[in-house]
């Protein structure tokens, strides 16, 4: 058995240990992808491979000397954000296995405690850390695998731990079952028998790399917030909803304000969602849906390209609220 087991994501296609990064490991097929976590100023769980933000972002200083604030206003890449592993945990649940590498002082404890209140279980992760008993502490050892080394002894001594440990990520991978939330799903226009819902990553019928990332999160983001459905994997999930992002265009507009006439940019998204119980395969729901935001145009071609992702992100979320409020609202 082979695993692809991306490395801070897919950090040779999108900026290392980012959601954008993260999301590139699902779109590639990753079994699994490894992550780090620090903790910073503020005491949150931030997933940055270094002790310092100077190698992968536009800022200096260390990350426990930052708060989450202040990580937050840095540039990890693209017009990427250093995530906390919460937002990382939502994010991937039942997509994709982890492999949470700790490596800031008194880590253990927290990610112990998140990864059990997010429903991330023994058959869900792997726990590493150069330091094993930072490692144990906290956690079971039902829970975790642990790999045990030292950094600075070599890429031959560290191969050795990988293959020492080969068989619990063998095992690890052969039992995955489930990774995601346990909500209690009430109130919804939905029938009784659909109590949870699997959100796979949309298909990308565009030739716009990436936004079908930027979809599937903002659905994903809408539904675990509004807790009325149990968002969980396809095996275990009562109903499934299949994306797809059918187009993506922009176009120049004039937009008239009261001293001048300004050029803007409309970027309008148009995607299928289909959902479908996954006891019968009966479709419940099929709409085209599309939603719309302009965005302005500077002389600096990378400002301008950012401005375009902030619309598309713009338009993801209206476009999650739209669906979401008709399957839980409307639908009977």
């Amino acid at each position: 058995m082979v695993l692809r087991i991306g490395h801070r994501g897919a950090a040779g296609h999108a900026p290392e240990n980012t959601l954008l990064s993260f999301e590139k490991a699902v779109l590639l097929g990753c079994d699994m992808t490894e992550l780090d976590v620090h903790l910073c100023g503020s005491g949150e769980l931030v997933v940055i491979h270094d002790e310092t933000v100077d190698r992968t972002t536009d800022g200096v200083g260390s990350v426990s000397g930052l708060t989450l604030n202040e990580l937050k206003l840095l540039d990890a890449g693209q017009g990427e954000e250093i995530p906390t592993l919460y937002e990382v945990l939502s994010l991937l649940r039942g997509m994709i296995g982890l492999n949470i590498e700790l490596k800031g002082l008194g880590t253990a404890k927290p990610v112990h405690d998140l990864v059990k209140e997010l429903g991330w279980g023994n058959n869900d992760l792997t726990i590493s850390s150069f330091d094993w008993g930072r490692a144990a502490s906290g956690f079971s050892q039902g829970v975790v695998s642990l790999r045990k080394g030292k950094e600075g002894k070599g890429i031959r001594k560290r191969m050795r731990m990988i293959q020492r440990y080969s068989f619990s990520i063998f095992l690890f991978a052969i039992f995955i079952q489930n990774c995601g939330y346990r909500f209690q799903g009430s109130a919804t226009g939905l029938s009784s028998d659909i109590q949870s819902l699997a959100i796979p990553i949309f298909a990308n019928h565009t030739i716009q790399t990436g936004i079908e990332s930027e979809v599937t999160r903002a659905l994903v983001e809408k539904f675990i917030s509004s807790k009325r459905l149990s968002v969980t994997s396809s095996q275990q999930a009562d109903a499934q909803i299949i994306g797809s992002v059918l187009s993506f265009t922009t176009f120049p507009v004039a937009v008239t304000s009261s001293t001048q006439v300004t050029t803007e940019y409309r970027a309008t998204i148009t995607v299928e969602i289909v959902l479908k119980r996954k006891r019968d395969g009966n479709i419940l729901f099929r709409e085209e849906l599309a939603e719309w935001r302009n965005y302005p145009v500077v002389e600096d071609l990378a400002a301008t390209e950012n401005n375009k992702w902030q619309a598309i992100r713009l338009i993801s979320v209206l476009l999650a609220e739209r669906v979401h409020d008709f399957i839980l609202v409307n639908l009977t």
